[in-house]
């Protein structure tokens, strides 16, 4: 396999995940002097390219590999993480961005949570694919939060990080939603059903954490907003949770 052909293979993968666009884009992001110039490297069958460092760290693949063949093609991997042999290799802040995660901002599914003002902002960084895989609307209205309390923890235990995409406010049945109801934050799933909805926490305790019926009257009495939908979740030791559950 020629040079151009290990492009190729590389870019097609590329695109699968998320990590560029297209090949203009490609072509940008490697500083080429124009949108066209690794379409011409794959047309004309060029056996190596002044740009072979910066299209391998785009495409996340190993340098070795797409210069000379040598396998593996991917970066070294171990469980989830990603793990690079340079440092020029690490990805350019382009393909991030930073997302507002107010240390004092929390959710819950159960009681709910009442939010002052935020007074301590931390960033987080996303990469644009992740936002992007995640039907993020607009990346410029998400926010990061931090459950409390066990009301959601058949997936969500307490203490755990979530994405909610402020831009994404329309009901889609059985997402789970940020909500404010009473005056309160709450993670909720929403099922539509005609007169109304449900707000339900992803718990089997129902005597404790039971389904919230709610007519149309209900909804404007008790000042139900939708403020986000949840695209995300982080959160640590999933085996020590996932043993919990079962022991109960």
């Amino acid at each position: 396999m020629e040079f151009y052909e290990r492009l190729v293979l590389a870019i097609e993968r590329a695109k699968e995940n998320n990590y560029i666009d297209n090949l203009a884009d490609l072509s940008r992001r490697v500083n080429a002097p124009a949108p066209s110039s690794i379409d011409s490297i794959i047309k004309e069958k060029r056996k190596s390219s002044k740009y072979s460092s910066a299209l391998a760290r785009e495409l996340k693949v190993r340098l070795e590999w797409l210069a000379d063949g040598i396998e593996p093609m991917e970066k070294i991997h171990q469980g989830s993480m990603l793990f690079y042999e340079n440092l020029d290799e690490l990805p350019k802040i382009d393909d991030m961005i930073t997302v507002d995660f107010p240390s004092d901002f929390g959710m819950a599914a159960g009681n709910g949570v009442n939010n002052s003002e935020f007074q301590n902002i931390r960033s987080m960084p996303f990469y644009l694919g992740t936002l992007k895989k995640g039907e993020v609307r607009d990346p410029s209205k998400v926010i990061v939060g931090r459950i409390k309390g066990p009301s959601n923890e058949m997936l969500i235990p307490n203490g755990a990080a979530v994405g909610i995409d402020l831009g994404y406010t329309d009901v889609v049945n059985e997402e789970l939603y940020l909500i404010t109801i009473d005056g309160e934050e709450r993670l909720k799933q929403v099922i539509t059903k005609d007169d109304g909805i449900i707000l339900r926490s992803l718990n089997i305790n129902k005597t404790e954490f039971p389904d919230e019926n709610l007519d149309s009257k209900e909804i404007l009495s008790r000042g139900l907003v939708i403020r986000g939908r949840l695209w995300w979740v982080s959160w640590v030791n999933p085996i020590g949770h996932i043993k919990k559950l079962l022991t109960k």
